[in-house]
């Protein structure tokens, strides 16, 4: 029995690690953990968890690696000895997971404060700088809309060490042109991004994001010859890969700015699917807040509008001929308690007021 679970394990895994990261790679890892549980080994059991922990990241599906992550760590501080081979990639997914919880208001902030604790404990005892703390904390604070905070961790964010990994530096520039666009310093939010538009660093999807963070901040200084470029181009770059869906939302707000309609629903009509389907609220949201500025810009024109919408819409029409005051509305059902969540959840007005007029511009 136990040669047969073993060997199911080993069939999910090679099958997993055949593919490509994504939703099916993800989706066959987590078939082993059960098969884990049955077969009663706890090392086993750690590292069929933490291969999910490891592609959820990448595959879309941050919420399974953060389940796992928290359990994998309490493994390893119940038993360091045993599960010291994982450690340092425990420690490098620390900034990942407090990437990512702002995408989940159900992750409340008692949560999120503890696990900053964990992580500042863990980095300390090992020597290392506190700098991704200070950058993933500054992260969250802007994307709440928290300033106050923002401005209070952004001096030791500076004057922490500097990691020297490149894809590390890079990810830093994207947050840091968040936190300028965010303040309204638009001259320092494009000046920020040159390393990571003219590919000076190497790190995965540099330049996919950053084209994206810089539309608002050259529209905002009527740069549009760069906005326009960068608009295309990144588009380019992202349009087959559904993990970008806040991105779409960017680029979707953009478009409507530059008077673009027709193309910015078509990014709604392509992506709608994505939105959908996702897990990650925030991202969801953002895409919402791109497509309801495309719907009311197109509703100006028409009443109408002919769409290729998925089945699992919950308002699709076989005729594929929309209203579009119902489609706002529909996206207004959803955004506006989702957006009260985050509101709720970070102790601050931002996503519910502010954040759609950012996106208005």
């Amino acid at each position: 029995m136990n040669n047969s679970l073993e060997n199911q394990i080993h069939a999910l895994w090679d099958e997993a690690f055949s593919l490509p990261y994504g939703e099916v790679q993800v989706n066959l890892l987590e078939q082993a953990i059960p098969l884990a549980e049955e077969l009663r080994d706890l090392d086993v059991n750690f590292h069929a968890r933490f291969l999910v922990l490891q592609t959820g990241f990448f595959g879309g599906h941050a919420e399974k690696s953060l389940t796992q992550f928290a359990w994998c760590l309490a493994q390893y501080e119940r038993d360091p000895v045993r599960f010291e081979q994982y450690y340092n990639s425990l420690l490098v997914n620390f900034p990942n997971v407090l990437v990512c919880v702002d995408e989940f208001p159900q992750i409340n902030m008692r949560q999120i404060e503890s696990l900053r604790s964990q992580m500042t404990t863990h980095f300390r005892q090992n020597g290392l700088s506190l700098r991704s703390l200070y950058s993933t904390t500054l992260l969250f604070a802007t994307r709440a809309g928290d300033l106050a905070t923002a401005a209070e961790t952004l001096p030791l964010y500076r004057n922490a060490p500097h990691d020297q990994a490149p894809h590390t530096r890079a990810a830093e520039i994207d947050r840091e042109i968040e936190y300028y666009d965010l303040i309204g310093d638009m001259e320092t939010a494009i000046e920020t991004a040159g390393p990571n538009l003219r590919r000076e660093l190497s790190a995965a999807e540099v330049p996919h994001r950053v084209m994206a963070y810089v539309l608002r901040p050259l529209a905002t200084l009527s740069r549009y010859d760069e906005a326009d470029d960068y608009q295309r181009r990144g588009y380019r770059l992202i349009r087959n890969n559904p993990t970008f869906l806040l991105h779409f939302g960017l680029h979707m707000s953009y478009l409507v700015h530059r008077g673009r309609i027709d193309e910015a629903m078509r990014i709604f009509e392509r992506h709608l699917s994505a939105a959908l389907e996702t897990r990650l609220l925030r991202s969801q949201y953002l895409f919402y807040l791109g497509a309801r500025r495309a719907l009311t810009a197109a509703a100006e024109r028409t009443d109408v509008w002919k769409l290729n919408l998925p089945r699992t819409f919950p308002a699709y029409d076989e005729s594929g001929r929309y209203d579009l005051a119902e489609l706002i509305a529909w996206i207004d059902g959803v955004i506006q308690p989702l957006g009260a969540r985050f509101d709720q959840r970070n102790g601050v007005q931002y996503f519910t007021q502010r954040l759609i007029e950012r996106m208005s511009y």
